[in-house]
């Protein structure tokens, strides 16, 4: 029999860009929020240990503890987060809450900065710039019409390794993201300053070109609304039983929300278009394929992802499709499956 050795899968958070460009936020605020961000699609009703304490956000974000807790108190006092009380096993017993975030473009529009305040920005960046360096890191200046060091492609020689750390799409008229992977956002050894400004940095990147068509793609909307929320999607792919069967698999349950994360932008996506493999299919006809799969079918793709051996530089696009075909490939594995069990027992 042989052994395919599986390569690591790194698990990995989307966060928007009109978020991280939003210039009222402090250096603090934003940090915490893009760690919250990162554990937004567990549910409230996730396992108790799903959820960092105040101490575990500290080392996460690179935060004294009570400099945590102030920062929670001055989201929710701008009505950037909510806080719900959460309870180990159904005792009264308290477990680290659950926050819900606000992130929707209007949002942080209203936030948008008046050109007086533009300077305080700038002048964050400066200091996280110099903090880096102190660390032995080495930042460098874009200059304009010179190939900037994060657009290099994930396929060139030469290319420095932090830029694997983000894979970045930007379709005109559309919400853009960046995709953060999870190691780097649970990374304890980086400063705050530290690690919001290599977050911000790598959201420039450019490792992933779009397909000319796709750039044509027609679009209904640039304000993404919610159709399926993901209360919904937990109930309707049964997201306990895909939890509870891929850890008795083996396999990290990161990648449980990072394609629950896909559906949930998949089904609510507003364009009329949705790039499949290398084609364009009719956005509708994707979220009907979608809404016709089971908790079994989501397995499939878990399975598949982490079989994978070679490094996908494209997770988002590579789910989605996976995704579109994943009820007739599993099928047809059962249907392989059952014939080869009764050809095994034709021979006994």
């Amino acid at each position: 029999m042989d052994i395919v050795q599986k390569k690591d899968v790194r698990p990995f958070t989307m966060l928007h860009i009109d978020f991280l460009d939003c210039e009222t936020l402090s250096s603090n605020e934003k940090i915490l929020l893009a760690i919250l961000m990162r554990y937004s699609h567990y549910g409230k009703n996730s396992p108790s240990a799903t959820f960092p304490s105040f101490a575990g956000l500290a080392k996460k974000t690179g935060l004294a503890e009570k400099v945590v807790r102030t920062t929670l108190q001055l989201l929710e006092e701008k009505q950037l987060i909510s806080k719900q009380a959460r309870y180990r096993n159904g005792t009264k017993a308290r477990a680290a809450n659950f926050y819900v975030i606000q992130d929707t473009p209007s949002i942080w529009k209203s936030l948008e900065i008046s050109s007086d305040d533009s300077n305080l920005f700038d002048d964050t960046i400066k200091e996280a710039i110099e903090l880096l360096q102190t660390a032995g890191y080495k930042v460098m200046e874009t200059e304009k019409n010179k190939k900037h060091f994060f657009d290099v492609g994930a396929s060139e020689k030469n290319e420095l390794a932090s830029s694997n750390n983000v894979n970045f799409t930007e379709p005109k008229d559309i919400r853009p993201f960046t995709i953060i992977y999870n190691d780097l956002l649970d990374f304890e050894g980086l400063r705050s300053k530290e690690k919001l400004l290599l977050i911000l940095l790598k959201s420039q990147a450019k490792v992933l070109k779009l397909h000319a068509k796709e750039a044509n793609a027609e679009i209904v909307s640039t304000t993404k609304s919610e159709q399926y929320s993901m209360d919904f999607l937990y109930s309707h792919f049964d997201y306990k039983s895909v939890h509870m069967i891929t850890i008795q698999r083996g396999f990290s349950t990161d990648i449980v929300d990072s394609v629950f994360s896909v559906l949930y932008d998949t089904l609510n996506s507003s364009i009329i278009n949705i790039p499949i493999g290398k084609e364009l299919k009719p956005t509708v006809i994707v979220i009907s394929k979608l809404l016709k799969l089971d908790c079994w079918d989501l397995l499939y793709v878990i399975e598949k992802y982490n079989s994978q051996v070679t490094e996908i530089y494209s997770p988002v696009r590579w789910i989605q499709t996976a995704l579109y075909f994943a009820r007739e490939e599993n099928h047809l594995k059962t249907i392989n499956q059952i014939a080869y069990n009764m050809s095994r027992s034709d021979n006994i």
